[in-house]
């Protein structure tokens, strides 16, 4: 994903300084407005609906135990983020082997080398604009685009629930599991001000 940084957060006092309906005296209409604006500039430019998702949340989220890999469906990536599966992936593979090579030598005709960052490539082939389990089909076909998304294969719990979805039977299982993991995810603590840092590298500390 083309996301250069993320928030790291972390449980604080200024907790007490964000709630839900902190606006409900002062201005009561707000969420409805907001929710109502939003509608209209996703419906004028659905390609925000990714990017917008990953405001509040991105897989480099360091507090979460789970990563909700099923925002995947929404958005686009540069080619630098996943260009490392496709050439000297390791010592033994030019290619990642998690990836099916159909999928792959399709990617390599979009995505031409390591640094080419002006290609993108749908995350969701075929509904990227669309909030669906397309998803899970396209990662139990071994044709996620990202390494993330190929893990949830290597675990029996995370490859059942995949497989699960991936039927077209359990859609609304998703989406109430993704609403609830939203939600919590929403509750976690976070900083303010000069406390915590803007990573420039999710994974390591500045």
């Amino acid at each position: 994903m083309a996301v250069k940084s993320c928030v790291v957060a972390g449980i604080s006092s200024a907790v007490a300084q964000v709630e839900v309906g902190y606006y409900s005296k002062t201005w009561p209409n707000v969420e409805a407005i907001v929710r109502e604006e939003m509608k209209k500039i996703i419906s004028a430019a659905p390609t925000l609906a990714g990017p917008l998702l990953r405001l509040h949340f991105h897989d480099c989220f360091v507090r979460d135990l789970v990563v909700l890999s099923g925002a995947h469906t929404l958005g686009t990536s540069h080619c630098p983020s996943y260009a490392h599966r496709l050439y000297n992936f390791s010592s033994a593979y030019n290619t990642d082997p998690s990836l099916d090579s159909e999928y792959a030598d399709r990617l390599r005709t979009r995505c031409k080398n390591l640094d080419d960052k002006a290609m993108l490539s749908e995350m969701g082939p075929g509904s990227y604009k669309t909030f669906d389990t397309s998803y899970y089909h396209h990662v139990e076909k071994r044709r996620g685009l990202f390494q993330s998304d190929a893990a949830l294969l290597t675990d029996a719990t995370t490859m059942e629930y995949v497989q699960r979805i991936a039927t077209g039977k359990f859609d609304d299982v998703f989406f109430k599991d993704f609403s609830e993991s939203m939600i919590k995810m929403g509750n976690v603590g976070f900083l303010t001000g000069a406390e915590g840092q803007i990573r420039k590298k999710c994974y390591i500390v500045n």
